[in-house]
């Protein structure tokens, strides 16, 4: 299953770009894997669309990329009177 919403979006994506299927019923996308399996060509069709829909190194650009607009607008820091007293340690 997906949860609505993004994911929704998601199978919509893997479908119309032939990367997979979605089929609700676990036994039904056991049959669906199974074709697959059975089929060189267009397993090899869903595998070549995946690979090119694919961003491996997508999170690390984020990352970096936010940590490119923090740096660039850093937030005030704290005077070290203007910080909390942290609790005694017990």
């Amino acid at each position: 299953g997906f949860l609505p919403g993004q994911e929704e979006k998601n199978v919509s994506h893997v479908e119309e770009n032939e990367m997979g299927e979605f089929h609700p019923d676990p036994r039904t996308l056991a049959a669906r894997v199974s074709q697959w399996l059975q089929d060189p060509s267009l397993l090899r069709t869903l595998s070549l669309n995946s690979r090119r829909a694919g961003r491996p190194h997508a999170s690390k650009s984020i990352a970096a990329r936010l940590l490119a607009i923090l740096d660039a607008n850093p937030r005030p820091t704290l005077a070290p009177s203007d910080e909390p007293e942290a609790p005694p340690l017990r």
